[in-house]
């Protein structure tokens, strides 16, 4: 499992980009197993991609509007 944060200047400000990555990086065989693992997992990525999104736009919002 990997994760990377990225700031981007843009016109409009700034991009924030939050990753996470997982699989088995060996070629062929890791094809194969994340493939697998994507099937048997199908619902709890989904979930973790939706908390990704979700905290995304917290992350935003508290940026945008700090508390007083």
């Amino acid at each position: 499992v990997h994760g990377a944060f990225r700031l981007e200047e843009v016109k409009a400000g700034t991009r924030f980009t939050a990753t996470l990555g997982f699989g088995v990086a060996v070629p062929i065989l890791g094809r194969i197993v994340d493939g697998i693992m994507g099937r048997l997992f199908a619902a709890r990525l989904a979930a973790i991609e939706e908390h990704m999104r979700e905290e995304g736009r917290n992350l935003k919002r508290l940026l945008e509007h700090p508390a007083a």
